[in-house]
């Protein structure tokens, strides 16, 4: 929550507080940054994980320095607003038992990705009750969904309980307890139409970046799973027709030999 500029007995300004945001120069997460700085005038703490694993952490590094510049530069009212990121690496983070054993028990009965055993230490390592998390509306609705074990479960009409659900809730509730989820509500189609409404997508958000596995020409590779997930959302524009036509290429293989 954001507090609002007061001041106190000695008539000193309160400052507000920051919004923790973990920003990586997605799509996701710079759509809710610019809502967070042009919408609500909140001030941002982002935050980035450097993990030596991805291939593709110096074009997020790329990403991110172009957008804070380019925000700033548009939007002049965002300097102050907008904090230094915080960066910290992976293996700085300290073990924690109790949210391993939770993150290990999920995995007895499904997959969920190993952010959400190590994001979970690093805001208990550093005291971050709430860091906003860019999980948008598309992600509920597969057998494999976050969100209906977090709230209640019949907001999910489409989703249905497998038989491990009340075994595995408590510790996903435990796990994502470290997070607000602001765009649980919102899908990427959705954020297009508002980005473009708001005059957000030319030199912003189209210069986001998602690819996991960059090529040597640092283009989106068109067949990790967020590229899947771009041309999927009907959003292709964001990589170049040549890694598209592989993306085509290999869904059609898939299709023809699963059928033959």
């Amino acid at each position: 929550m954001v507090i609002t500029n007061t001041q106190d007995s000695d008539h000193r300004e309160v400052k507000p507080e920051p919004i923790n945001l973990l920003w990586t120069g997605g799509w996701d997460s710079t759509f809710r940054l610019l809502q967070l700085l042009l919408d609500e005038k909140a001030v941002v703490q982002p935050y980035y994980i450097i993990d030596y694993r991805r291939t593709s952490i110096g074009m997020e590094f790329e990403t991110m320095r172009y957008l804070r510049k380019k925000i700033t530069d548009i939007f002049p009212e965002t300097g102050e607003l907008l904090l230094p990121t915080l960066h910290s690496e992976l293996e700085s983070i300290k073990p924690d038992e109790q949210i391993t054993t939770s993150y290990q028990k999920v995995l007895l009965y499904r997959h969920l990705g190993d952010q959400y055993e190590w994001l979970p230490r690093f805001c208990r390592q550093h005291q971050i009750e709430k860091m906003e998390l860019a999980i948008e509306e598309h992600l509920t609705h597969n057998e494999f969904s976050i969100f209906p074990y977090i709230y209640n479960p019949y907001d999910y009409p489409t989703f249905i309980k497998p038989d491990y659900y009340d075994i595995i809730r408590p510790e996903l509730k435990f796990l994502m307890g470290f997070y607000e989820i602001p765009l649980k509500n919102i899908d990427k189609p959705a954020m297009l139409a508002q980005a473009k409404e708001k005059g957000w997508l030319n030199g912003l958000m189209d210069k986001t970046w998602s690819c996991f596995r960059p090529t040597q020409f640092n283009n989106p590779c068109g067949l990790c799973k967020p590229c899947k997930q771009v041309m999927e959302n009907e959003m292709g524009w964001r990589i170049p027709m040549h890694r598209r036509s592989l993306y085509h290429l290999r869904k059609w293989k898939r299709t023809f030999f699963r059928n033959s």
